[in-house]
C-alpha cells in the first residue's frame, strides 16, 4: 500500500480520538469495488441529508453516526476512518489497515516527503532568482509572466548545478530526479521526461539564451485568428458585448456560432472570440452600456476628475443620508430601520450636525442643518446636497432661498460623486467605529469585503438579545450618537494610514482651522432660518397672540419705536425656547430687517404662587408705551394749522380744541397791539 503526502490527515475533533481522514483518491486506489460515481451520487449526498443545514458549510461535517462522513480540504474529499462501512459484500473498512497503522503510515509519508539536498537547492534558487526573468515576459499576463520566469530560473538552476558539480553524472542521476522536483514545486512550461529536460538544459549550456528556450506554448500560432478580419463577426460580438443584458462570454460564443452557420460563415474558435472580447479596446468601448452608469464593472472606464481637499473649514459642507446598519426594531407595529442625515465639513472631516428618523425626508435634513449652524454659528461658503425626498417642497425651497440670500452657494447633485467624501465617511464609520457594536449587522448587500456581513447564526443571536434588551428607536439613536461622537473625538492617526501623521481629531481640526469664507450669524438670524414663522398684528399695547401647537401664547413688545411704526410683523421663534420671540419687518426684500424681541406675557394672580411682581412689570411697560404715545401726539399737535379748524368732526377733539385756542389768542393780541409781533404758536 503506497502512501503519498496528504493521503491521510490525522485530526482530533472535540472529544474524539485521533482519527485518520482518508483522501478519496487513496480509497479509490486501495478499496476494491469502490467507484467515484458511487461516492459522488450516493455516499456524500446521503450523509449530507443527515446533517443539519446550519453545519453544511463546515469543512469537517459533524458525526451523525451514518456512513461516509466527509470533509472537503483544498478541493479534495476526505472520509473519516470510523464512518467507512464494513457491510457485506464489499467490506470496505476491512480492506484497510487499523487506525494506529494508518496514523503510523501517515507519519512515515510525511517523513519521506522531506526535501533532499538537490531539491532544497532548486527550491532556494528558484525563490531567490525568478524575478530576474520577469522582464523578458512583460507581454504576457501576470500569472503567465511569473510561471515563465520560474521555468527559466529552473533551467538556469540546472546549468548552475551542473557547472558547480565535480562528479560525472553518467547515469543521469540528477535528471531522473528533476521530474519529481518539477511536480512538487509546481513549475510549468517545462518538459515532463528527464531526457527532454536534459536536451533543454544542454541547449542552455551551449549558450542559447534561456528566455528564448522558455516561451508560451503555441506562441505566434495564427490558426484561430483567420476570422479576425471579418468586420461583420466583430460587429456582432461588440453589439452583444455592449448590451445592458450583460451576456456571458459563453452565451455570446454560442450565439456567434449559430449566426455564422445561418450566414454560411466559417465559425471562429472560442479562443479567438475570448481574446477578442477581452481586448482593452473592446472593454473600453462596451463597458459603459454593458454595466450601466452606476455598475461596478465599469468603474475602470468611468470618467472622473481627482479633486483636492477644501483649503479652509467652512468652505464646503456635504449633506447626505443613509441607513444606519443596525438591526431593525418595532415602531407602530412595523419592523423599521434607523436612518441618519449627516452634515460633514469637507476640510476637517468633522460631522457638525446629524439627525435621525426611520426614513430620509426633508425634516430630518432640516434638523441636521439646524444643528450644524447652531453648533458652529456660521453658514458655509458652499452647501452640497442631493435630491433627497422633499427637496422641492415649499419649506426646503424657502430655506435654500434664504441661505442663498445670505451668501451660501447651494449645489444640488443627483450622483454619489457630488459628495464623495461624505459617502466615504459612511464606510469609514462602519469599518472603524460600528464594528464593535452589538447591534451592527454588517455592510450593504453589494459589499464584496470578506468582513462585510455577520453570519446567519450571529444575526439570530443579535436579534434575540435585542428583543430581550428592549431595542427600540430611542436606544438605536443613543447607540448611533455614541458612534458619531466617537468618530468626532478620535485622533485620525489611530486608525488611518492616509492621515497617520495627524494626531488630532476631526472636531479639533475644525475648531482650530481658519474660516475666512464663512458667513457668521447671530442667534436671531439662526432662528429666522430654521425656526417657525408667522405674521401677526399688534393688539393691546404691543401684544402678540400666537398659537403654538394648539396652545395659546401671548408676547409683548416693549419697544415703542416698533409698536408705533409697525402694524404687523413677522414673528420667528424656536420650539426649544418659547419664552421669547424675534420680530422682523414684513417686506419683499430678500433680507428682512430685524426689529427686536418680544417676551412672553404669562402672569398668574391666583393661588399661593401669585406673581404680582410680573404684573407690575407689565403695567410699567404699558405705561411707558402710553407716555410715548402722548409725547408723539403733542409733537404732532404743536405743528397744526388753520386747516385743522375746517376739519371739525374728522380730526380728534383734542386736536381741534388746541388749534382753536391758538387761533383765538393770536387774534385777540393782534387787535389790542399789546404783543406786537409775538405769536402764541411759538410757545408750542
Amino acid at each position: 500500500m503506497t502512501i503519498k503526502p496528504n493521503d491521510i490527515i490525522v485530526k482530533r475533533q472535540d472529544n474524539e480520538l485521533p482519527q485518520p481522514w482518508l483522501k478519496e483518491s487513496f480509497l479509490l486506489t486501495n478499496l476494491q469495488g469502490l467507484s467515484k460515481t458511487y461516492l459522488d451520487v450516493k455516499a456524500r449526498p446521503s450523509y449530507k441529508k443527515t446533517v443539519q443545514p446550519c453545519h453544511h458549510n463546515k469543512t469537517f461535517l459533524p458525526d451523525t453516526g451514518k456512513a461516509w462522513r466527509y470533509a472537503k480540504i483544498d478541493g479534495a474529499f476526505y472520509y473519516a476512518y470510523d464512518n467507512i462501512p464494513d457491510k457485506q459484500p464489499t467490506n470496505y473498512a476491512g480492506q484497510l489497515p487499523g487506525r494506529l497503522k494508518l496514523i503510523e503510515l501517515s507519519k512515515e509519508a510525511a517523513k519521506n516527503n522531506e526535501a533532499t539536498p538537490i531539491e532544497q537547492f532548486f527550491e532556494e534558487y528558484l525563490n531567490a532568482n525568478y524575478k530576474n526573468f520577469l522582464q523578458y515576459y512583460a507581454h504576457c499576463t501576470k500569472q503567465q509572466q511569473i510561471n515563465l520566469a520560474k521555468a527559466a530560473t529552473f533551467v538556469e538552476a540546472i546549468v548552475q548545478y551542473q557547472q558547480s558539480s565535480t562528479t560525472n553524472d553518467r547515469d543521469n542521476y540528477l535528471y531522473k530526479q528533476l521530474p519529481g522536483i518539477i511536480e512538487r514545486t509546481g513549475a510549468t512550461y517545462l518538459p515532463k521526461h528527464y531526457r527532454n529536460i536534459k536536451t533543454l538544459a544542454q541547449e542552455a549550456i551551449d549558450g542559447k539564451p534561456i528566455f528564448e528556450l522558455i516561451k508560451l506554448k503555441r506562441a505566434g500560432n495564427q490558426n484561430a485568428s483567420v476570422h479576425s478580419d471579418d468586420a461583420e463577426i466583430q460587429s456582432w460580438i461588440i453589439e452583444m458585448r455592449k448590451s445592458g443584458r450583460n451576456y456571458s462570454d459563453a452565451y455570446i460564443m454560442r450565439k456567434i456560432e449559430w449566426m455564422c452557420k445561418l450566414t454560411d460563415k466559417p465559425v471562429p474558435s472560442e479562443r479567438w472570440m475570448g481574446e477578442f472580447m477581452n481586448q482593452h479596446n473592446i472593454k473600453w468601448l462596451t463597458a459603459g452600456e454593458r454595466f450601466g452608469d452606476k455598475g461596478r464593472g465599469g468603474n475602470t472606464y468611468r470618467a472622473y476628475t481627482p479633486l483636492q481637499n477644501a483649503v479652509h473649514a467652512g468652505d464646503c459642507w456635504q449633506v447626505d443620508g443613509t441607513r444606519v446598519n443596525f438591526i431593525d426594531f418595532k415602531l407602530n407595529g412595523k419592523n423599521v430601520f434607523l436612518y441618519i442625515v449627516a452634515v460633514r465639513d469637507v476640510h476637517s472631516g468633522d460631522v457638525l450636525g446629524y439627525s435621525f428618523d426611520i426614513s430620509e425626508n426633508r425634516w430630518v435634513v432640516h434638523n441636521a442643518l439646524k444643528m450644524a449652524v447652531e453648533e458652529t454659528g456660521y453658514l458655509p461658503y458652499e452647501l452640497s446636497i442631493d435630491r433627497f425626498p422633499g427637496h422641492n417642497t415649499p419649506e426646503m425651497e424657502s430655506l435654500f432661498e434664504d441661505l442663498q440670500n445670505r451668501g451660501t452657494k447651494i449645489t444640488i447633485g443627483h450622483k454619489a460623486t457630488s459628495k464623495a467624501k461624505l459617502e466615504r465617511w459612511f464606510s469609514t464609520c462602519q469599518q472603524v467605529f460600528m464594528m464593535g457594536s452589538d447591534y451592527y449587522y454588517g455592510e450593504g448587500i453589494q459589499s464584496r469585503n470578506k468582513f462585510a456581513h455577520r453570519s446567519k447564526e450571529q444575526l439570530k443571536r443579535m436579534k434575540k438579545a435585542a428583543n430581550e434588551d428592549g431595542w427600540d428607536f430611542d436606544k438605536s439613536v443613543d447607540e448611533a450618537c455614541k458612534i458619531v461622537e466617537a468618530y468626532r473625538s478620535t485622533i485620525l492617526s489611530s486608525y488611518s494610514r492616509k492621515y497617520g501623521h495627524i494626531d488630532k481629531s476631526p472636531a479639533q481640526l475644525h475648531a482650530e482651522s481658519e474660516k475666512p469664507n464663512v458667513r457668521l450669524l447671530e442667534d436671531h438670524q439662526i432662528i429666522y432660518l430654521f425656526g417657525l414663522r408667522t405674521q401677526k398684528k399688534f393688539t393691546g399695547e404691543g401684544l402678540l397672540n400666537i398659537e403654538i401647537q394648539t396652545f395659546p401664547f401671548s408676547y409683548r413688545c416693549a419697544d415703542p419705536a416698533i409698536v408705533s411704526k409697525y402694524d404687523r410683523v413677522t414673528v420667528c421663534y424656536s420650539l426649544e425656547d418659547i419664552n421669547q420671540v424675534h420680530l422682523y419687518e414684513i417686506t419683499d426684500r430678500p433680507l428682512k430687517k430685524y426689529l427686536g424681541t418680544a417676551d412672553e406675557v404669562s402672569v398668574q394672580l391666583y393661588g399661593p404662587d401669585a406673581e404680582w411682581g410680573k404684573l407690575q412689570k407689565q403695567k410699567a411697560i404699558i405705561k411707558n408705551l402710553q407716555e410715548e404715545r402722548e409725547r408723539q401726539l403733542s409733537m404732532k399737535l404743536a405743528v397744526g394749522s388753520e386747516y385743522t379748524m375746517l376739519m371739525g368732526g374728522v380730526v380728534s377733539k383734542a386736536e381741534y380744541e388746541a388749534e382753536e385756542t391758538v387761533t383765538l389768542v393770536n387774534h385777540f393780541n393782534t387787535e389790542n397791539g399789546d404783543l406786537g409781533e409775538y405769536n402764541i404758536r411759538d410757545q408750542y
